[in-house]
């Protein structure tokens, strides 16, 4: 899918947050395999890891975000330095009044459950966003 298609799904949808964990892997620990039971943002914060996503691997450093399908199969492996992130699993709805072009970009591709992986130009801002609300989502 287009990025720019990708973009125009993202703002029309309406995302609530399920769950949001902050976690470490010390240095060579693993996640064993498991289905996402939600889509689910994964930031590193510090450290390396690598991650199967089925027949895709992913390699996690500092400030790299991960995207994840529902029912996707995740592994994560730590690397030398272990691994601290954040995770946080969602649900999304389209909006009711969604326009037919971007209801058609929607069904045909299904682009919540592409997994990506990418390291944004202002990582230090997300980091910050994601800490925030992992604190009030503790509260």
């Amino acid at each position: 899918m287009d990025i720019n298609d990708l973009i125009a799904v993202w703002n029309h949808a309406n995302c609530k947050v399920v769950d949001i964990r902050r976690m470490t892997l010390r240095p060579g620990e693993s996640i064993p395999s498991y289905y996402v039971p939600s889509r689910l943002f994964l930031m590193s914060i510090h450290g390396n890891a690598t991650v199967n996503l089925g027949s895709q691997v992913h390699r996690l450093q500092r400030f790299t975000v991960l995207h994840v399908g529902k029912g996707t199969v995740l592994n994560i492996d730590a690397g030398s330095e272990g691994l601290d992130y954040y995770s946080i699993y969602y649900k999304v709805s389209m909006h009711p009044s969604l326009p037919l072009e971007i209801a058609t970009l929607y069904e045909g591709a299904k682009s919540f459950d592409h997994s990506y992986s990418m390291t944004p130009d202002n990582s230090v801002a997300l980091y910050r966003i994601v800490s925030e609300m992992f604190k009030e989502w503790e509260k």
